[in-house]
């Protein structure tokens, strides 16, 4: 009477032993569990699994249970017979609720003592009955509403959860294409849910029933009655069965040739890429100011005035800018033409060294130097014109035999005159 004394504890429902050694043989043996109203309801946990006894598969046992439930007085919900050896793991009731041992042979007694149902008292729901099924992959599974001979109370509701294992398929069937239920008032429908996907899918059962269906998880299968005309009621089977989860030729197929398709296109834009970089490569020339092993040192036409200082090796030598186009307007003489300078070649400093770095020439405007005079010629010179290019240079102690080349920095050789 007390629900906070009741909440959570379990109870179990044997028969004793000593009434079964009554001289006496009694055939029925009945419990009547009692709660109190829309506080707690009522949770059967059987020892081993039930299945419900149908047409299509009927109980062969020494004993079944007929549960019934009473939600008001005068107004049984008879769920039906069942037996062991089925795939019914828990059955919950909404309200009070009667549970019937019914022998059929002189020895269930060898049988009942391994039996047994585990009772708890768990909180309250609005369902008249919830059935919690895992199938067998030996058998199929066939389940009813409550109440099949006389049809679903009306707006009343019951609902199936069924297990799937990861490793299998659940195909879900009704025997009966039509229930034949016709609604005077409100609405008859069925839920099937998927309970990892929530999708969910909603049928009226004044129409055709649903055609086979595949869930490859655990779903809930729920029946909702609305108020029938009379001589219209509400009945239902259906079977579960389980069978191997295999892949899908299909799917492998499409599969093969979208990464085929992907590999292909992924190998053509590669090679799109390569032949590109090679393309840009070949067509664009040496970079301005990098060194170039080819560059030719000889000036055309006229004799070598520069000697090489490292014999063995062209590491010295670099391609540099035409001073034309960047320092032009330093390179007019007095007449207002340009000189065409040579290419030039860079000579690594080897002189002493002080303390300050040496100062560069001015840009701005350009001094005239000093001519050398006919008395004075610098050793190892020879006479040039006035186009004779710029040379850089720097002096070298003690070694005046290596081409004669101190010269002033941007001095304009004139021709020398003729010795008398």
């Amino acid at each position: 009477m007390d629900h906070r004394y009741c909440h959570r504890k379990s109870y179990f429902l044997q028969v004793p032993r000593d009434i079964l050694q009554l001289p006496v043989q009694l055939r029925d043996f009945s419990w009547k569990l009692l709660v109190p109203k829309d506080t707690l309801s009522l949770a059967l946990v059987p020892a081993q699994k039930l299945q419900q006894d149908t047409r299509e598969r009927i109980c062969n046992n020494s004993f079944s249970y007929l549960m019934a439930s009473s939600s008001s007085p005068g107004q049984d919900l008879y769920f039906g017979y069942f037996c062991t050896g089925g795939s019914i793991e828990q059955i919950q009731v909404k309200q009070n609720m009667s549970v019937t041992l019914r022998t059929f042979a002189p020895n269930f007694q060898q049988e009942v003592s391994k039996q047994g149902l585990k009772v708890s008292f768990i909180p309250h729901f609005k369902e008249e009955g919830v059935f919690t099924v895992t199938p067998d992959m030996k058998s199929k599974v066939y389940l009813r509403s409550p109440n099949w001979e006389r049809g679903l109370p009306p707006l009343n509701s019951v609902s199936w959860n069924i297990s799937v294992p990861s490793d299998q398929v659940a195909c879900l069937t009704f025997v009966k294409e039509r229930t034949g239920l016709v609604c005077q008032t409100g609405r008859a429908f069925m839920i099937v849910q998927e309970q990892k996907t929530q999708a969910e899918e909603v049928f009226s059962l004044e129409e055709t029933l649903p055609k086979p269906s595949f869930h490859h998880h655990s779903f809930w299968v729920n029946v909702s009655n609305c108020s029938p005309v009379s001589g219209k009621q509400l009945n239902l089977l259906f079977q579960v069965s389980l069978s191997p989860r295999t892949v899908d030729l299909t799917v492998v197929l499409i599969a093969v040739v979208g990464g085929g398709a992907f590999l292909l296109f992924a190998l053509g834009l590669i090679i799109c890429c390569v032949k590109k970089n090679r393309k840009k490569k070949i067509s664009k020339g040496p970079a301005v100011g990098i060194y170039n092993g080819n560059v030719n040192t000889q000036l055309p036409m006229q004799p070598k005035k520069l000697q090489k200082v490292r014999k063995d090796s062209e590491s010295h030598v670099y391609a540099v800018i035409d001073d034309t186009i960047v320092y032009g307007h330093l390179l007019q003489d007095s007449n207002g033409s340009f000189v065409q300078p040579e290419v030039e070649t860079y000579q690594p400093f080897q002189g002493p060294t002080g303390d300050c770095p040496p100062s560069p020439p001015p840009t701005c405007s350009r001094a005239p130097t000093a001519k050398l005079t006919p008395e004075e010629p610098p050793p190892g010179s020879s006479a040039e014109s006035e186009s004779e290019p710029y040379t850089f240079s720097h002096p070298k102690e003690g070694n005046e035999s290596n081409g004669g080349t101190n010269v002033p920095l941007l001095d304009a050789h004139e021709p020398a005159a003729s010795a008398e």
